[in-house]
């Protein structure tokens, strides 16, 4: 019995061993948040017209990373609106309370390269993609209690203090194939839920630390061996 509990202690030693070592692994930058952001195009009808892969109530869902280093809100984000997939969009975002206007936090656009979408008329010439999320302090008087904060101090969105929020796509569009002329226009959409998905890392954790429960009732279970009851 001595020598089953021992090598008990030695199989339950192994596996905290090994997710000690993996920790490490993981990083210790700044934390990283993750967002599903789902809705529906909302228009106006004269910007969908000229996309031939998106129309007024489409779908959309973005897929966005927040980050908060220095001072800097940083964001990442790609997705679906429509039949468009949008590539990797890298910038920063700014957020605003107590201004005497509405709480939100925004994108003020990005440098990373936009793919076009399919024009109806022509080539459209994609500008950017914005993204912005209002929280619900429409006033903005006074300054508002973390814990009611859309951001908070760490840098965190929190979807339970999501108002509302849209995203807008500015493009150019060709009207005119003959002459080569354009027209500058807006789709946007309203965003209808805001989803924080647990970052890979820290679901890499919590499945890790199910695993080693998994290990720790199966080595309780495990009866002893012949020896172990021979010595017993």
């Amino acid at each position: 019995m001595a020598e089953s509990i021992l090598d008990k202690e030695i199989s339950m030693r192994t596996v905290f061993a090994f997710m000690l070592l993996s920790i490490p692994a993981i990083g210790v930058s700044a934390p990283i948040w993750n967002y599903d952001l789902a809705g529906k195009v909302s228009g106006p009808a004269e910007s969908a017209d000229y996309l031939r892969d998106i129309a007024i109530g489409d779908d959309f869902l973005i897929k966005m990373t927040l980050s908060y280093e220095n001072s800097e809100h940083k964001v990442s984000f790609f997705g679906n609106i429509g039949q468009w997939h949008f590539s990797q969009q890298d910038t920063v975002a700014f957020y605003a309370s107590g201004d005497a206007s509405t709480e939100r936090f925004y994108t003020p656009g990005s440098s990373s390269p936009l793919n076009p979408p399919i024009g109806n008329l022509g080539d459209i010439d994609p500008v950017d993609v914005y993204l912005t999320f209002l929280g619900f302090d429409q006033l903005g008087l006074e300054p508002i209690p973390e814990e009611q904060r859309l951001v908070k101090t760490d840098g965190r969105m929190d979807p339970a203090w999501f108002h509302s929020g849209t995203f807008s796509f500015n493009f150019w569009a060709i009207v005119d194939p003959n002459t080569g002329a354009g027209i500058e226009s807006d789709l946007s959409g309203k965003i209808l839920s805001v989803i924080e998905v647990p970052e890979p890392a820290t679901a890499w954790l919590l499945s890790l630390g199910g695993f080693a429960m998994v290990c720790f009732r199966a080595l309780r279970r495990r009866p002893p061996s012949p020896r172990g009851r021979l010595a017993g």
